[in-house]
């Protein structure tokens, strides 16, 4: 089983229609394929980890890859894994609260994410937390 963590750029004034497609898409594809994950919008960057068989992770991938909604794709990581860390995820929005920024200060060091300098231990550990504190709605 593999895991497949990135970060994109969402293009300039995505629309509501726009995120709605992607999450449609999303929850189809993932539960056709028993692909599991999470999703993370923030109106900025989408964050999105994949889990599951490593060849279907990789076509799923290079199909994200081709989508014109976002750009500048960074893979934080691939990794073979024994156990999946988001069975039971799908898609998620992060909540922008005040306690949102919190978090971020607490796991980035800063009060927004920060592509340059998001590693695979950080996003990992960004997204337990933020679930942990009830800031996703998933």
């Amino acid at each position: 089983m593999k895991r497949v963590l990135f970060i994109s750029t969402a293009i300039p004034n995505l629309k509501h229609s726009d995120i709605k497609s992607i999450l449609t898409a999303s929850k189809v594809n993932t539960q056709q394929s028993s692909v599991t994950g999470i999703f993370i919008y923030d109106e900025v960057h989408f964050i999105d980890c994949l889990e599951g068989d490593g060849d279907i992770v990789d076509e799923m991938l290079q199909r994200i890859k081709e989508d014109k909604r976002h750009y500048d794709i960074k893979i934080l990581g691939e990794k073979e894994i024994s156990e999946r860390c988001f069975e039971q995820w799908n898609i998620a929005f992060l909540n922008s609260t005040k306690k949102t920024v919190e978090t971020f200060v607490k796991v980035l060091g800063a009060t927004y994410i920060d592509k340059k300098t998001l590693t695979y231990e950080k996003a990992i550990k960004l997204i337990k937390t933020l679930h942990e504190e009830n800031l996703l709605v998933l």
